[in-house]
Protein backbone atom coordinates (compact mmCIF):
# COMPACT_ATOMS: atom_id res chain seq x y z
CA UNK A 1 0.00 0.00 0.00
CA UNK A 2 2.84 2.38 0.88
CA UNK A 3 4.28 2.04 -2.63
CA UNK A 4 0.97 3.13 -4.19
CA UNK A 5 -0.37 5.84 -1.86
CA UNK A 6 1.03 8.93 -0.24
CA UNK A 7 1.78 8.80 3.49
CA UNK A 8 -1.39 10.74 4.29
CA UNK A 9 -3.58 8.50 2.12
CA UNK A 10 -2.00 5.38 3.64
CA UNK A 11 -2.81 6.68 7.12
CA UNK A 12 -6.43 7.24 6.06
CA UNK A 13 -6.79 3.66 4.77
CA UNK A 14 -5.25 2.40 8.02
CA UNK A 15 -7.92 4.32 9.94
CA UNK A 16 -10.67 2.72 7.83
CA UNK A 17 -9.14 -0.70 8.45
CA UNK A 18 -8.99 0.00 12.19
CA UNK A 19 -12.80 0.15 12.26
CA UNK A 20 -12.65 -3.64 11.72
CA UNK A 21 -16.01 -3.64 9.93
CA UNK A 22 -15.24 -7.01 8.34
CA UNK A 23 -15.50 -8.59 11.80
CA UNK A 24 -19.07 -7.44 12.38
CA UNK A 25 -21.77 -10.09 12.69
CA UNK A 26 -24.70 -7.72 13.07
CA UNK A 27 -28.12 -9.32 12.57
CA UNK A 28 -30.98 -7.47 10.89
CA UNK A 29 -34.67 -8.37 10.90
CA UNK A 30 -37.25 -7.09 8.43
CA UNK A 31 -41.03 -7.47 8.57
CA UNK A 32 -43.03 -8.62 5.58
CA UNK A 33 -44.14 -5.54 3.60
CA UNK A 34 -47.85 -6.44 3.54
CA UNK A 35 -47.84 -7.28 7.23
CA UNK A 36 -46.18 -3.96 8.00
CA UNK A 37 -48.74 -2.06 5.93
CA UNK A 38 -51.54 -3.58 8.00
CA UNK A 39 -49.68 -2.74 11.22
CA UNK A 40 -49.34 0.92 10.20
CA UNK A 41 -53.14 1.14 10.00
CA UNK A 42 -53.89 -0.78 13.19
CA UNK A 43 -51.05 0.57 15.36
CA UNK A 44 -49.28 3.59 13.79
CA UNK A 45 -46.85 4.03 16.69
CA UNK A 46 -45.60 0.47 16.49
CA UNK A 47 -45.61 0.60 12.70
CA UNK A 48 -43.42 3.70 12.69
CA UNK A 49 -41.08 2.20 15.31
CA UNK A 50 -40.51 -0.81 13.08
CA UNK A 51 -40.23 1.36 9.95
CA UNK A 52 -37.42 3.55 11.28
CA UNK A 53 -35.69 0.68 13.03
CA UNK A 54 -35.58 -1.17 9.72
CA UNK A 55 -34.60 1.98 7.84
CA UNK A 56 -31.61 2.63 10.12
CA UNK A 57 -30.62 -1.02 9.83
CA UNK A 58 -30.75 -0.73 6.03
CA UNK A 59 -28.64 2.42 6.20
CA UNK A 60 -26.10 0.57 8.35
CA UNK A 61 -25.95 -2.39 5.97
CA UNK A 62 -25.41 -0.07 3.02
CA UNK A 63 -22.68 2.00 4.67
CA UNK A 64 -20.75 -1.00 5.98
CA UNK A 65 -20.91 -3.03 2.77
CA UNK A 66 -20.05 0.07 0.69
CA UNK A 67 -16.85 0.50 2.69
CA UNK A 68 -16.00 -3.22 2.62
CA UNK A 69 -16.56 -3.49 -1.13
CA UNK A 70 -14.48 -0.43 -1.99
CA UNK A 71 -11.74 -1.59 0.38
CA UNK A 72 -11.65 -4.98 -1.35
CA UNK A 73 -11.30 -3.32 -4.77
CA UNK A 74 -8.54 -1.17 -3.29
CA UNK A 75 -6.78 -4.31 -2.06
CA UNK A 76 -6.96 -5.57 -5.63
CA UNK A 77 -5.24 -2.39 -6.83
CA UNK A 78 -2.46 -2.86 -4.25
CA UNK A 79 -1.99 -6.57 -4.99
CA UNK A 80 -1.94 -6.08 -8.76
CA UNK A 81 0.60 -3.28 -8.38
CA UNK A 82 2.85 -5.52 -6.29
CA UNK A 83 2.48 -8.33 -8.85
CA UNK A 84 3.06 -5.94 -11.78
CA UNK A 85 -0.19 -7.30 -13.25
CA UNK A 86 -1.46 -4.50 -15.47
CA UNK A 87 -4.71 -6.23 -16.47
CA UNK A 88 -5.69 -7.09 -12.90
CA UNK A 89 -4.71 -3.56 -11.86
CA UNK A 90 -6.99 -2.04 -14.50
CA UNK A 91 -9.96 -4.20 -13.56
CA UNK A 92 -9.51 -3.46 -9.85
CA UNK A 93 -9.03 0.28 -10.36
CA UNK A 94 -12.11 0.50 -12.58
CA UNK A 95 -14.09 -1.53 -10.05
CA UNK A 96 -12.95 0.84 -7.32
CA UNK A 97 -14.11 3.86 -9.34
CA UNK A 98 -17.58 2.40 -9.89
CA UNK A 99 -17.85 1.24 -6.28
CA UNK A 100 -17.03 4.77 -5.09
CA UNK A 101 -19.67 6.24 -7.39
CA UNK A 102 -22.28 3.71 -6.25
CA UNK A 103 -21.60 4.41 -2.58
CA UNK A 104 -21.88 8.16 -2.90
CA UNK A 105 -25.04 7.87 -5.04
CA UNK A 106 -26.80 5.70 -2.48
CA UNK A 107 -25.67 7.56 0.63
CA UNK A 108 -24.85 11.17 -0.27
CA UNK A 109 -28.00 12.63 1.29
CA UNK A 110 -28.41 10.13 4.12
CA UNK A 111 -26.33 11.68 6.96
CA UNK A 112 -28.01 15.08 6.70
CA UNK A 113 -31.47 13.54 6.27
CA UNK A 114 -31.01 11.51 9.46
CA UNK A 115 -29.54 14.49 11.32
CA UNK A 116 -32.30 16.90 10.32
CA UNK A 117 -35.00 14.39 11.26
CA UNK A 118 -33.32 13.12 14.40
CA UNK A 119 -36.13 14.22 16.73
CA UNK A 120 -38.85 12.65 14.57
CA UNK A 121 -36.93 9.40 14.10
CA UNK A 122 -36.07 9.18 17.79
CA UNK A 123 -39.73 9.67 18.72
CA UNK A 124 -40.68 6.89 16.31
CA UNK A 125 -38.03 4.53 17.71
CA UNK A 126 -39.50 5.13 21.17
CA UNK A 127 -43.04 4.36 19.92
CA UNK A 128 -44.02 7.95 20.76
CA UNK A 129 -45.13 8.98 17.29
CA UNK A 130 -48.51 8.29 15.71
CA UNK A 131 -47.66 10.41 12.69
CA UNK A 132 -46.79 8.48 9.52
CA UNK A 133 -43.43 9.84 8.34
CA UNK A 134 -41.61 7.85 5.69
CA UNK A 135 -38.83 8.62 3.19
CA UNK A 136 -39.51 7.08 -0.23
CA UNK A 137 -36.40 8.61 -1.79
CA UNK A 138 -34.17 7.14 0.88
CA UNK A 139 -35.86 3.76 0.48
CA UNK A 140 -35.37 3.83 -3.29
CA UNK A 141 -31.62 4.52 -3.15
CA UNK A 142 -31.00 1.90 -0.46
CA UNK A 143 -32.96 -0.69 -2.46
CA UNK A 144 -30.99 0.15 -5.59
CA UNK A 145 -27.70 -0.30 -3.75
CA UNK A 146 -28.63 -3.74 -2.42
CA UNK A 147 -30.83 -5.13 -5.21
CA UNK A 148 -29.79 -3.52 -8.53
CA UNK A 149 -28.76 -6.01 -11.22
CA UNK A 150 -28.77 -6.59 -14.95
CA UNK A 151 -32.39 -6.96 -16.09
CA UNK A 152 -33.30 -9.25 -18.98
CA UNK A 153 -35.63 -7.94 -21.67
CA UNK A 154 -38.33 -10.30 -20.47
CA UNK A 155 -38.16 -8.68 -17.01
CA UNK A 156 -38.14 -5.04 -18.10
CA UNK A 157 -41.83 -4.29 -17.51
CA UNK A 158 -42.15 -6.18 -14.22
CA UNK A 159 -39.04 -4.81 -12.51
CA UNK A 160 -39.00 -1.56 -10.49
CA UNK A 161 -36.48 1.04 -11.66
CA UNK A 162 -34.74 0.77 -8.29
CA UNK A 163 -33.73 -2.81 -9.19
CA UNK A 164 -32.10 -1.90 -12.51
CA UNK A 165 -28.32 -1.53 -12.43
CA UNK A 166 -26.85 1.79 -13.50
CA UNK A 167 -24.58 1.94 -16.52
CA UNK A 168 -20.90 2.85 -16.46
CA UNK A 169 -21.86 6.19 -18.00
CA UNK A 170 -24.23 6.83 -15.08
CA UNK A 171 -21.37 6.32 -12.64
CA UNK A 172 -19.10 8.67 -14.54
CA UNK A 173 -21.86 11.28 -14.39
CA UNK A 174 -21.99 10.88 -10.60
CA UNK A 175 -18.22 11.41 -10.39
CA UNK A 176 -18.24 14.11 -13.07
CA UNK A 177 -17.58 17.09 -10.82
CA UNK A 178 -14.31 15.54 -9.65
CA UNK A 179 -11.72 16.68 -12.16
CA UNK A 180 -13.90 15.67 -15.11
CA UNK A 181 -11.21 15.70 -17.81
CA UNK A 182 -8.86 13.44 -15.85
CA UNK A 183 -11.78 11.24 -14.85
CA UNK A 184 -12.82 10.68 -18.45
CA UNK A 185 -9.34 9.86 -19.69
CA UNK A 186 -8.62 7.66 -16.66
CA UNK A 187 -11.77 5.62 -17.14
CA UNK A 188 -11.16 5.30 -20.89
CA UNK A 189 -7.66 3.90 -20.32
CA UNK A 190 -8.95 1.41 -17.74
CA UNK A 191 -11.77 0.30 -20.04
CA UNK A 192 -9.35 -0.29 -22.93
CA UNK A 193 -7.21 -2.43 -20.64
CA UNK A 194 -10.11 -4.30 -19.06
CA UNK A 195 -11.55 -5.29 -22.45
CA UNK A 196 -9.55 -7.04 -25.22
CA UNK A 197 -8.35 -3.87 -26.96
CA UNK A 198 -4.90 -3.01 -28.33
CA UNK A 199 -3.39 -1.84 -25.00
CA UNK A 200 -3.89 -5.35 -23.56
CA UNK A 201 -1.21 -6.71 -25.92
CA UNK A 202 1.02 -3.71 -26.55
CA UNK A 203 2.71 -4.06 -23.15
CA UNK A 204 4.74 -6.91 -24.68
CA UNK A 205 5.67 -4.96 -27.81
CA UNK A 206 8.38 -2.33 -28.30
CA UNK A 207 8.78 -0.25 -31.46
CA UNK A 208 12.21 -0.55 -33.00
CA UNK A 209 12.00 2.65 -35.07
CA UNK A 210 10.13 5.92 -34.75
CA UNK A 211 7.74 5.06 -37.59
CA UNK A 212 6.57 1.82 -36.00
CA UNK A 213 7.39 -0.16 -39.13
CA UNK A 214 9.36 -2.61 -37.03
CA UNK A 215 8.46 -3.90 -33.60
CA UNK A 216 9.79 -6.59 -31.32
CA UNK A 217 8.55 -8.71 -28.49
CA UNK A 218 9.84 -7.58 -25.12
CA UNK A 219 9.42 -8.33 -21.42
CA UNK A 220 6.20 -7.29 -19.68
CA UNK A 221 6.16 -3.50 -19.31
CA UNK A 222 3.25 -3.61 -16.86
CA UNK A 223 5.23 -2.21 -13.94
CA UNK A 224 6.27 0.88 -15.92
CA UNK A 225 2.74 1.48 -17.20
CA UNK A 226 1.19 1.09 -13.73
CA UNK A 227 3.76 3.44 -12.21
CA UNK A 228 3.09 6.06 -14.87
CA UNK A 229 -0.66 5.69 -14.46
CA UNK A 230 -0.52 6.16 -10.68
CA UNK A 231 1.70 9.19 -11.07
CA UNK A 232 -0.55 10.76 -13.71
CA UNK A 233 -3.75 10.22 -11.74
CA UNK A 234 -2.46 10.57 -8.18
CA UNK A 235 -4.79 13.46 -7.32
CA UNK A 236 -7.81 11.73 -8.86
CA UNK A 237 -7.00 8.54 -6.94
CA UNK A 238 -7.09 10.43 -3.63
CA UNK A 239 -10.39 12.09 -4.61
CA UNK A 240 -11.86 8.67 -5.42
CA UNK A 241 -10.81 7.40 -2.01
CA UNK A 242 -12.60 10.30 -0.35
CA UNK A 243 -15.67 9.58 -2.49
CA UNK A 244 -15.61 5.89 -1.61
CA UNK A 245 -15.20 6.22 2.14
CA UNK A 246 -16.18 9.68 3.41
CA UNK A 247 -19.96 9.47 2.96
CA UNK A 248 -20.33 5.93 4.41
CA UNK A 249 -18.19 7.01 7.37
CA UNK A 250 -20.42 10.05 7.96
CA UNK A 251 -23.45 7.76 7.82
CA UNK A 252 -21.99 5.44 10.45
CA UNK A 253 -21.05 8.34 12.68
CA UNK A 254 -24.56 9.81 12.41
CA UNK A 255 -25.96 6.44 13.50
CA UNK A 256 -23.94 6.86 16.71
CA UNK A 257 -26.47 9.56 17.64
CA UNK A 258 -29.38 7.09 17.67
CA UNK A 259 -30.25 4.56 20.35
CA UNK A 260 -29.81 1.29 18.42
CA UNK A 261 -26.63 -0.05 19.99
CA UNK A 262 -25.85 -2.71 17.38
CA UNK A 263 -25.58 0.03 14.74
CA UNK A 264 -22.94 2.00 16.63
CA UNK A 265 -19.32 2.46 15.52
CA UNK A 266 -17.65 3.91 18.66
CA UNK A 267 -14.15 4.56 17.18
CA UNK A 268 -15.61 7.17 14.82
CA UNK A 269 -16.31 9.50 17.75
CA UNK A 270 -12.56 10.07 18.02
CA UNK A 271 -12.16 10.90 14.33
CA UNK A 272 -11.69 14.56 13.42
CA UNK A 273 -14.45 15.00 10.82
CA UNK A 274 -14.73 18.78 11.03
CA UNK A 275 -12.69 19.15 7.86
CA UNK A 276 -15.51 17.54 5.87
CA UNK A 277 -18.10 20.23 5.03
CA UNK A 278 -20.93 17.66 4.91
CA UNK A 279 -20.24 16.69 8.53
CA UNK A 280 -20.38 20.34 9.58
CA UNK A 281 -23.94 20.53 8.25
CA UNK A 282 -24.86 17.26 9.95
CA UNK A 283 -23.41 18.35 13.28
CA UNK A 284 -25.30 21.64 13.11
CA UNK A 285 -28.56 19.77 12.46
CA UNK A 286 -27.87 17.28 15.25
CA UNK A 287 -27.07 20.06 17.70
CA UNK A 288 -30.26 21.91 16.77
CA UNK A 289 -32.19 18.74 17.61
CA UNK A 290 -30.38 18.43 20.93
CA UNK A 291 -28.84 15.14 19.78
CA UNK A 292 -25.75 13.69 21.45
CA UNK A 293 -23.81 10.47 20.81
CA UNK A 294 -25.53 7.47 22.35
CA UNK A 295 -22.30 5.53 22.69
CA UNK A 296 -19.02 6.07 24.53
CA UNK A 297 -15.64 5.97 22.80
CA UNK A 298 -14.41 3.52 25.43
Amino acid sequence: MESVLSQEATRFVDMVDALALERLQTRYTFMDAEEHKLLLHSDPSEGMRIYWNEMLESVHITAVTAILRSRLWLSGVFSATADQNLLAFSAAFRGFMESAADATTALIGVPLTLAQNHATITASLSSRSKEISISKELERELIHFSHARYIKKSEQFDTPSSHKARSARDYMTVLGDRNAEDLESCYRILSDLTHPAAPTTSMWLTPVDAHGSEIMLSSNQGETIISGFLQQYETLFIELMMTAFNTPVLVLNTLNYFSIRKLHTPPLLSWHLDGIPAWGKCKTALDSNGATPQVSIH
